[in-house]
């Protein structure tokens, strides 16, 4: 038989069956593999697409998250520019602001009310007010800002601050923070109103005193009635009228109101050169002139009734002669419990009146003129109503144009200014990187113009007030006061070799914060004005030339022509170019005004490039 050349299949060793049913299986199984490889490739390509995707998706994600980030670090930065500026504009205004945390502590004061309250941001900042001002506690403030945070409300009211012996107006504003509070100073105002007041009560007096003249033909009752007016009308705390004994010169009591202690019965008076004779009383009958004592407390010519007076309540007095044809018979003597009572108008009114109470006594003497002096007063009180409303209506009036212009001064012109100062900063600050350097130098050049012009509206108020401020008159111990000037000006001069050379002042009777001002004005003009020397020296002195306090302030500055001293004092005169040496040219104005209202002088001598000296010169009372 012949041999097959195809090999049968071996049989499987599981099994012992062919192979034959192995190899289809096998090539089944590679092929349905192969299938598989095929189907699973468009999954792999979806998977990937789908990461894609999401990768896409989280990179937009966290694109958008460092934008926002950014967006908010831009905001947090404008945030904190406006916060600089809303502190800027706080800093400027002329208003006292502060404000509070619900426990009632300082969380910020600005510069106005720290110059006001003469205390330091650390003695404030984080301490309760009612323990920074206890006398406080209980008054028309603390009802005030409890009820503005209780309810929830604003509160605006008027007090007068005996920390810092002014009339303030008050703004407070409730938060959820606390509270928000705005102060200013309207203390010329109440002065103003106050003066308006006493006006009028003496218009009215001197009416009703005419009133009696006219209906009264008795003299021991005229003098009484004219007391009692003058007392229960004028407000005074006494008055009295005392007639001259021709012998001995005493002037004895004729008449009386306000006298329940009998005053006038423990003193005596002369129309005489002796100690006795040195008062108000004395002097109006011995000299025939009035007299004014403005403070019993202080005036050494009051000394003999001294302790009396001020244990009666009186701390101001004022004296008028009463005359019968040119011999001046007795006085018109009153007093206030208030220092420096009697001033201005109210003075001219009161001789006003003594003339008229002298007039009627003139014709009481003579009954047969009587008639002719019923009529002439009749007619004089006439004119007197008259002049009471004109008066009233003048003063009103001035009233009104004086507030005008203190508004227009602290809003309509202040409020623009600090409004281009701020929008010119803003524009330097949010779009200095957008302006060539030209553009940035006048935006400057605006920005210090207007803080230049805000400077000469402080100093033009500041000129103003002087003249109509009081002045409380006490003893001032002159070398500590600039002493501690020229330690205040020695730690702001870093950099600069500057000594100061105080020597023994005497002390001095005057208003120390008037003073004060004065003396700050000088050191500060001999620090500046020695900025070119390479050592500055500034010298202090003074001393007692016979009745009067002389001191000086001396430097080695650049000093001036003494051609041009006479411009010294005049407002907004000055001697060197503003670029060289700053300043408003009102600061010498003010102490030349607050050394006249002393009755003192102040005075300088200097030389071109060799510096200069100022005198002050006071009276020793």
């Amino acid at each position: 038989m012949k041999e097959n050349s195809k090999a049968a299949p071996e049989p499987d060793p599981g099994t012992g069956k062919s192979g034959l049913k192995n190899n289809k299986t096998e090539t089944e199984g590679r092929s349905a593999g192969k299938k598989q490889r095929v189907l699973s490739s468009p999954s792999d390509t979806d998977l990937e697409r789908r990461i894609r995707e999401r990768t896409a998706e989280l990179v937009r994600a966290n694109e958008e998250l460092e934008q926002e980030i950014a967006d908010r670090r831009r905001a947090e930065e404008q945030a904190m520019k406006s916060q600089e500026r809303l502190f800027d504009i706080l800093e400027s205004i002329s208003d006292g602001f502060f404000t509070l945390d619900r426990r009632w502590r300082f969380t910020y004061v600005n510069h106005e009310a720290v110059r006001l309250w003469r205390r330091s941001l650390g003695e404030l900042i984080g301490r309760s007010i009612w323990e920074v001002v206890p006398d406080a506690v209980g008054t028309i403030c603390y009802e005030q800002y409890h009820r503005a945070v209780a309810e929830k409300v604003p509160a605006s009211f008027e007090a007068f601050s005996p920390l810092l012996n002014i009339w303030v107006e008050v703004r407070a504003y409730p938060s959820k923070e606390g509270l928000s509070v705005y102060f200013h100073d309207i203390t010329e105002r109440k002065i103003a109103q106050e003066n308006v007041f006493r006006l009028n009560l003496f218009y009215s007096v001197l009416s009703k005193i005419n009133e009696a003249i006219v209906r009264i033909r008795e003299p021991g009752e005229l003098y009484e009635e004219v007391c009692r007016i003058a007392v229960e009308d004028g407000l005074l705390r006494m008055a009295w009228i005392g007639l001259k004994d021709p012998v001995t010169l005493e002037v004895k009591p004729v008449a009386r109101w306000g006298d329940e202690g009998g005053y006038l019965d423990t003193i005596r008076v002369f129309a005489a050169d002796v100690p006795e004779g040195k008062g108000p009383t004395g002097r109006a009958v011995f000299e025939g002139k009035y007299f004014i004592c403005s403070d019993i407390e202080v005036d050494p010519l009051m000394r003999p009734w001294k302790e009396k007076a001020l244990s009666y309540g009186f701390r101001s007095s004022a004296a008028f002669p009463l005359r019968i044809g040119q011999d001046t018979i007795g006085a018109f003597t009153i007093y206030s419990e208030k220092p420096s009572f009697f001033t201005g108008e109210e003075i001219e009114l009161l001789l006003s009146m003594a003339r008229d109470v002298s007039f009627a006594i003139d014709f009481i003497e003579n009954d047969g003129r009587r008639r002719a002096v019923e009529e002439a007063l009749r007619d004089l009180n006439e004119e007197l109503e008259c002049k009471v409303k004109e008066r009233t209506a003048g003063l009103e009036e001035a009233y009104r144009e004086m507030e005008a212009f203190s508004y227009s001064v602290s809003h309509d012109l202040r409020s623009p200014l600090r409004i281009i100062n701020g929008f010119a900063q803003a524009v330097l600050e949010d779009y200095g990187d957008k302006l060539d350097d030209k553009g940035k130098d006048l935006l400057k050049i605006i920005g210090t113009n207007a803080i230049r012009m805000d400077m000469l509206i402080n100093g033009l108020l500041d000129l103003s007030r002087i003249g109509r401020q009081e002045m409380n008159v006490a003893e001032i111990d002159m070398e500590k006061m600039v002493k501690s000037l020229c330690n205040d000006f020695g730690g702001a001069l870093s950099g600069r070799k500057v000594s100061f050379a105080v020597q023994p002042l005497p002390s001095v009777n005057g208003d120390a914060v008037l003073l004060r001002q004065v003396f700050e004005n000088l050191l500060s003009n001999a620090v500046k004005f020695t900025r070119k020397r390479q050592e500055a020296v500034i010298e202090i002195g003074g001393w007692k030339d016979g009745r009067e306090h002389v001191y000086f302030v001396r430097d080695n500055g650049v000093g001036f022509s003494m051609q041009y001293a006479d411009k010294l004092f005049r407002v907004f005169q000055r001697l060197h170019n503003v670029k060289e040496f700053e300043g408003t040219g009102i600061g010498l104005s003010i102490a030349h005004r607050i050394i006249h209202k002393h009755g003192g002088r102040i005075w300088a001598e200097a030389k071109a490039n060799e510096g200069a000296t100022f005198y002050v010169v006071l009276p020793g009372n």
